[in-house]
């Protein structure tokens, strides 16, 4: 089982938060491109920190989606 997993993140120094994202598709085609991008804010971060949180946490996303323990997933990770 394949995934490939998009995230980026934004981040406001003066305020030292940052909202990042993430993208999960099973496959790429043209019909799994719709789909819906989450997000989530992280305060008390920075700009290298916020990248960091936001592969992490989507990639914890992506092991609760399958059942870690009768399959291993394949992340393939798109970043900046």
């Amino acid at each position: 089982m394949e995934f490939h997993l998009f995230t980026d993140g934004s981040f406001d120094p003066a305020s030292k938060t940052g909202v990042g994202g993430y993208l999960c598709v099973h496959e790429l085609s043209a019909a799994s491109a719709i789909q819906v991008v989450t997000l989530r804010e992280f305060a008390n971060t920075t700009c290298s920190r916020l990248e960091l949180e936001a592969l992490v946490w989507g990639m914890g996303e992506v092991f609760h989606r399958v059942d870690a323990t009768k399959v291993k997933p394949a992340i393939l990770v798109y970043s900046d």
